[in-house]
């Protein structure tokens, strides 16, 4: 290359050039890698936000439906206790007396707003409203729902259902009134009678489950809100209701607050991962601890029913397992503290008898509540010591407890089965705990009772 035509060349390369050079082959470039990386960026924050508010409703959603059914599963259970009370059964017929003592008690206790005897036939025996003795139709309340729930009660002692009820929904239970044991003679179909117990959907018992679950503003309305909600079908309507509440926005909250940063400096996306690993965070304690809630007894806070059967579940499905034993307790005399001392003293009761019991077991088994005065244990210390342990744990609950000036004395009643000697799954081990508790409970009261086949004459008639 000569002299002049290299001159030429250097000639060219001016300070437009390097400019223009400078801006094509860096600056554009960067700017557009730049610009995609934001857009990815922002996409990105916005579907992470998008997917946790999706699956936080998703969770909420389950949540919601697990609170109606655990809401059901308790109504059930004190429906069933007071259709097998056997003062109940003896005492149906006197107006006065269930009007006292079933009606009004449970109004009182339970907020149910309405109580209900029926025969088979649907003829109305006694029935209160509002605290009220009501007509001798529940026509006007329940519409052709008295059908409905009467049709589920055909093969089955309890039913359950969705009733509207003057235009709102009400959590509604039946149960046939029969004896507890039954060896005792059962009513003929046509001398059948259902006792009924209504909860309205208020916002007092909406309320309630909203601070038990995490779903806060817990409403139900007539018309169709947006995301998130459950339908909720009524047994006597065609019109369906629905569960409510307000959305969690932790996603959309992120993305509103990253976008705009992200445009103006790139820098801070550092800063908006860590944000983002914060909502993630929070989310999960959030989600970690409604599950928690929903897993727990509030009054004792003990392992509730569904954790005892996910746990028996994955014990009695492992393939090596050592031999256990399931221990079915109830309360001897806890009704009559509750009727003489009040319902505070019977909670106190509770919960110290909890705590004994706690002081006892092994580390590493389970005590559980059932729901009133039932408590179950999975014991894993021995079956060649778990006699000796019954009788510790009868000792123990038996000492007096002082509370607000009062000595009270209780007892309790056990029933064992051991796996796998005599059930190999988790509803069989409770079913058969419970035979034997019925047996502690109906001939030798304050006693441990193991499963013994060759011994059963009666079976309870719940588990």
């Amino acid at each position: 290359m000569n002299y002049r035509k290299e001159k030429w060349l250097f000639s060219g390369i001016d300070s437009e050039s390097i400019y223009e050079m400078y801006n094509k082959k860096v600056i554009v470039p960067l700017m557009l890698f730049s610009s995609a990386l934001i857009v990815i960026v922002i996409g990105m924050v916005i579907w992470i936000g998008n997917w946790q508010t999706s699956s936080a409703q998703r969770i909420e959603e389950s949540l919601a439906l697990s609170a109606i059914n655990q809401r059901f599963s308790s109504l059930i259970k004190t429906v069933d206790d007071y259709a097998t009370w056997d003062d109940a059964n003896s005492k149906i017929s006197d107006l006065e007396w269930v009007n006292e003592n079933i009606a009004i008690a449970v109004l009182g206790k339970y907020q149910f707003t309405l109580t209900a005897v029926i025969d088979s036939h649907e003829k109305v025996i006694f029935s209160s409203f509002n605290g009220e003795r009501h007509a001798e139709t529940l026509d006007d309340l329940m519409g052709d729902g008295l059908t409905s729930l009467l049709e589920k009660l055909e093969n089955s002692k309890t039913a359950s259902g969705i009733l509207i009820i003057q235009d709102q929904p009400f959590l509604t239970v039946a149960s046939e009134i029969r004896p507890f044991s039954t060896l005792k003679n059962s009513s003929n179909d046509h001398d059948k009678k259902y006792l009924i117990f209504a909860e309205p959907m208020g916002q007092e018992q909406l309320s309630s489950l909203s601070k038990i679950y995490n779903l806060p503003a817990l409403r139900v309305t007539n018309k169709k809100p947006s995301p998130p909600y459950i339908p909720l079908k009524a047994i006597n309507d065609e019109h369906t209701f629905f569960l409510s509440w307000e959305r969690n926005h932790l996603g959309k909250d992120m993305s509103s607050k990253v976008v705009p940063i992200l445009l103006v400096v790139f820098i801070i996306l550092f800063f908006i991962s860590i944000l983002s690993l914060h909502s993630i965070r929070r989310l999960s304690e959030i989600i970690k601890e409604s599950k928690k809630k929903s897993f727990l007894d509030s009054l004792t806070n003990l392992p509730n029913r569904s954790l005892l059967l996910i746990t028996l579940d994955t014990l009695t499905s492992r393939e090596k397992v050592r031999e256990f034993a399931v221990a079915y307790l109830d309360l001897d005399g806890f009704k009559t503290v509750n009727d003489n001392f009040g319902h505070y003293i019977g909670d106190e009761v509770l919960k110290e008898t909890s705590q004994r019991i706690l002081s006892i077991i092994n580390p590493g088994d389970m005590l559980s509540r059932q729901g009133g005065d039932e408590f179950v244990i999975i014991y894993s210390g021995g079956i060649d010591k778990l006699k000796e342990f019954s009788e510790r744990l009868i000792a123990e609950v038996k000492k007096p407890i002082k509370r607000e000036g009062f000595v009270i004395q209780i007892g309790v009643s056990i029933g064992i089965a051991l796996y796998p000697n005599h059930a190999l799954t988790a509803t069989e081990l409770l079913k058969k705990a419970d035979i034997a508790l019925y047996q502690s409970k109906n001939f030798n009261k304050g006693t441990v009772q193991f499963y013994d086949e060759k011994n059963i004459m009666i079976t309870p008639t719940h588990t």
